[in-house]
């Protein structure tokens, strides 16, 4: 799978020149003898993966790690009431201590369900001081999943005197508490998915719920990460990021707290699982085999990736909440997932990955050539400014409002900001496209032949002049930022076959002239140098 990795994301631009990873480099370009150096079963860990990148010329270092999971068991018996007694699915995180864990059937920890109520905005999340610490004492305390930490809403459950915490989600889709807990918190924790903690919760509207908490008799089983390619290729990825982001000699450019690189490397990971006959509503989770699920589940993330929102309803603002760096990259890779559809629903699926000329190969070769534009500590907006513009680079903005709609969907629109991109918490979402309208209409046949209309010369120092064959009066002109904010805008304008535009001043870089006047409409690409 490195082979093959290796090779693909060369014909893309991850070759020699630009810091691959290869023992050889025959073309002379770029520092060889760091080919990549993968540990299968790797000891030094459990239910993790990771990968070291130094700079151009220092082998990366892959780590693959053995996902000791206990098989999903019914973990929650219900007791009473007698109509609703019965088995009820739940999750132990491995992550949490041996000594938050539930003891081993028939052995139970047993108690009634109480559904906290706290002190903060929330007060059903356990963020804060529990209000009904009476009810919750000797008892199971329902804690949602919220803001803070699983560290906090244990000691505050603890505190109040439960006797264990049951972390539900209001989402769709299942979770695996985790965190860092403190060593004098001694009660287990589980949690449940939306489902289940409906029918609980419904249930005790109607009186009290008793139940028993035990795990499986049967123990963990060891599960091999390296049978599951989408993580090898998750981890691969990150030195494909690391390496393009800031350039070879510079691979400490994703360490802002708003970086996408495990963004990136879900997307890598996706990208080369695509085949003929998927489709982007389909689900599709990472790591599910680590954990012993089926495809088409959630896995580690928050949600599957998906381009239905119903599915996987991530926007921009979610960023503020998650848990960084899988949390925010997550929402990253969700809008590459987007975008990716969008550009095989435009221009098909090729299944020859290397050299095809399907959309698949088309955004791929975007996210690679973006990967090489964009600044050192990205942010979202940034991001996304440097694909739009390595889709000028390539095609001459031939998907510049497709690429717009796709990021505005998600909330990354034209009035989106990051604010610091060292914070995690003053992302602002937008879901505009550039307005007023007229730059997405670039592509669009007009009313009179296109050829009969140029700008030269381009590029230019600052004057262009406009040519407009066997036409005489006036018209109108505005210049656009690539981020389709207006730069200039002149009216009724002479011209008699040619009109001039003086842009001296404005800051060097690539724009969008719009030209109308009755019956004419037309933009072109043009250069200030």
């Amino acid at each position: 799978m490195n082979n093959s990795i290796h090779d693909i994301f060369f014909h893309y631009g991850f070759d020699e020149e630009n810091g691959n990873f290869q023992l050889n480099n025959y073309s002379g370009l770029g520092d060889g003898f760091d080919g990549v150096v993968a540990q299968s079963q790797d000891g030094g860990g459990i239910n993790n993966a990771n990968f070291y990148t130094p700079t151009d010329g220092e082998s990366g270092f892959m780590q693959m790690y053995l996902w000791n999971r206990k098989p999903v068991g019914n973990l929650i018996t219900v007791t009473s009431p007698p109509s609703f007694a019965g088995n009820y699915q739940a999750y132990e995180s491995t992550s949490i201590p041996n000594t938050l864990r539930l003891p081993i059937a028939p052995s139970f920890v047993s108690g009634e369900l109480i559904k906290v109520i706290d002190d903060t905005d929330d007060t059903t999340d356990g963020c804060g001081t529990i209000l009904n610490a009476g009810q919750v004492n000797g008892n199971i305390a329902m804690i949602k999943r919220g803001s803070c930490s699983t560290n906090e809403k244990m000691f505050a459950a603890e505190s109040a005197g439960a006797v264990a915490v049951i972390v539900y989600t209001d989402l769709p889709g299942n979770f695996v508490v985790g965190g860092f807990v403190e060593d004098d918190i001694t009660i287990p924790v589980i949690s449940v998915k939306k489902e289940v903690a409906d029918l609980l919760l419904n249930q005790m509207v109607s009186g009290p719920v008793e139940v028993n908490l035990s795990s499986p008799v049967s123990d963990f089983v060891n599960v091999d990460g390296d049978f599951d390619n989408l993580i090898i290729t998750h981890e691969y990825g990150h030195g494909i990021s690391n390496r393009l982001t800031g350039g070879r000699f510079n691979t400490d450019c994703l360490d802002n707290n708003e970086q996408m690189g495990e963004g990136w490397s879900d997307w890598f990971g996706l990208m080369l699982q695509l085949k003929a006959g998927d489709n982007g509503a389909q689900r599709r989770g990472v790591g599910t085999f680590a954990i012993n699920q089926p495809t088409n589940d959630v896995g580690i993330r928050s949600y599957p990736y998906s381009t239905d929102m119903t599915v996987n309803p991530f926007t921009f603002a979610d960023t503020n909440t998650l848990i960084r760096p899988h949390g925010t990259g997550s929402v990253w890779a969700t809008m590459l997932w987007d975008l990716t559809w969008a550009y095989i629903n435009k221009y098909g699926f090729n299944p020859n990955i290397y050299s095809g000329n399907g959309g698949n190969n088309k955004v791929m070769q975007l996210v690679i050539d973006a990967l090489k534009l964009q600044p050192c500590l990205p942010s979202f907006v940034e991001g996304r400014d440097a694909i739009i513009a390595a889709d000028q680079a390539i095609t001459g903005g031939q998907d510049f409002c497709m690429i717009w709609e796709v990021f505005a969907r998600r909330g990354l629109g034209l009035s989106a900001s990051s604010g610091d991109g060292d914070s995690t918490t003053d992302q602002i979402e937008g879901f505009d496209v550039p307005a007023p309208g007229p730059v997405c209409t670039l592509g669009i046949d007009y009313n009179m032949n296109d050829d009969l209309i140029s700008v030269y010369p381009n590029p230019s120092s600052g004057n262009f002049n406009i040519r407009i064959n066997a036409f005489s009066g006036k018209i109108n002109y505005q210049l656009f930022d690539l981020n389709g904010r207006i730069i200039i805008e002149k009216f009724n304008v002479d011209c008699n076959n040619e009109a001039q535009v003086n842009l001296v001043g404005v800051q060097t870089g690539i724009y969008l002239i719009k030209i109308n006047a009755d019956n004419l409409s037309t933009t072109k690409k043009i250069m200030v140098k």
